[in-house]
């Protein structure tokens, strides 16, 4: 019952904001300005709302994060052109991504307890493990087949080249494939899963060949090495 009331509580409070904001006509008004602040940049606005959401992420539930940014920043991810889903989808995920990411990291503190390890170290290393799930946030927008939106072929191509792209970016990110990678194979494999979250057939093709090239590197090092060690 305490649960159910507190989650009663919630909603009633962001009722409240959410008619406040129509009413008045704030929403419109901090879209405006969220749009203007950038000078329309598109880029520069997702980087905005990127960071908004890990900030009020880190100092409060991933529901009511979410909903705030959902009020005041969806808006103007919709209005420069991005589907309604894709936008809200991006900003849940960040919501959620602020529980790892510094500077508050509450998931890294709480690791870094039970590991017994510097809670900084951990934090960074964390997060840059985890640059491949970020990267799916961004693929909601520019690749919106990820949710489910256009034709079955279309979306089966996303959903198989995103998977492959955010493999290879983790094993970039970390340079470890078959073995460990070098620098042209981590580049390739970071370079090649950006290609396969974008949406197109083109830089699926493109990204498919560096990442493969990557793999047969590794794997025929990994051979190698094997060998070696036979012998």
């Amino acid at each position: 019952m305490r649960d159910t009331a507190g989650v009663v509580a919630i909603l009633c409070g962001l009722g409240l904001v959410t008619q406040a904001v129509t009413v008045t006509g704030l929403g419109a008004r901090i879209t405006t300005i969220l749009v203007n602040s950038v000078g329309g940049s598109t880029v520069g606005l997702v980087l905005v709302a990127m960071v908004v959401t890990i900030i009020l992420g880190c100092g409060m539930t991933t529901p009511i994060a979410y909903s705030l940014v959902a009020i005041f920043v969806a808006p103007a991810l919709v209005e420069v052109g991005f589907p309604v889903l894709a936008a809200h989808m991006f900003l849940f995920f960040f919501a959620i991504k602020s529980g790892s990411t510094p500077p508050v990291a509450v998931v890294a503190a709480v690791a870094a307890g039970i590991a017994q390890a510097d809670f900084w170290k951990t934090a960074i290393q964390g997060t840059i493990f985890g640059v491949a799930s970020y990267l799916v946030a961004f693929g909601y927008l520019v690749n919106p087949a990820l949710l489910f939106m256009g034709s079955p072929l279309f979306i089966a191509q996303s959903c198989v080249t995103a998977i492959i792209g955010v493999l290879a970016m983790a094993g970039g990110v970390q340079g470890w494939m078959f073995t460990r990678c070098t620098l042209l194979d981590r580049i390739m494999l970071i370079v090649g899963s950006f290609c396969m979250i974008l949406a197109g057939t083109v830089t699926d093709i493109v990204g498919i060949v560096l990442v493969g090239a990557a793999l047969l590197s590794s794997y025929g090092k990994a051979k190698k090495l094997k060998a070696a060690a036979g012998t």
